[in-house]
């Protein structure tokens, strides 16, 4: 039986060592693991700088792209502007330029018509007096036919 307990004692020896070595293996890899931990929060701290200052790079250029872009676009603006100011003036003028073409087109067919009845009204009285004329020599002239007609004559 002592040999069988000194078997066994053997065995949880071996055991022990075997535990023993596996601790010493677990610690191992335990540092080693504790260390890669480190480096990736190392790497990744240094990844998370990097893009935010990449990111703060793009963030700049876009306001600066913005800037430009509302600078072009108020120049523009301004140029539009002025364009549709002189656009403006120019229709004005051609207003004012058109009004005083037709006031003196109407002008001077208000006067072209004046002068037309004028005509017209003299031709009119003119007409008036060869008819009462042309009425006169009428009745006379029938006054002599009935005076030839009933031998006064």
């Amino acid at each position: 039986m002592d040999e069988g307990f000194g078997e066994l004692r053997a065995d949880v020896r071996h055991i022990q060592s075997d535990a023993t070595d596996i601790k010493a293996d677990l610690r191992t890899t335990n540092t080693r693991l504790e260390d890669l931990r480190k480096e990736m929060n190392t790497n990744v701290q240094g990844a998370r700088n990097e893009l935010g200052k990449k990111l703060d790079d793009i963030a700049a250029e876009m306001v600066k792209g913005q800037k430009e872009a509302v600078s072009r676009i108020e120049n523009v603006r301004v140029e539009l502007t002025g364009k549709i100011d002189d656009i403006k003036d120019r229709v004005n003028d051609s207003q004012k330029e058109l009004a005083g073409n037709i006031d003196s087109v109407k002008g001077s067919l208000q006067k072209e018509l004046a002068e037309k009845i004028d005509s017209v009204k003299d031709s009119l009285s003119q007409a008036k007096v060869w008819a009462l004329g042309l009425y006169i020599s009428l009745a006379g002239a029938l006054l002599l036919v009935i005076a030839h007609g009933f031998k006064w004559l």
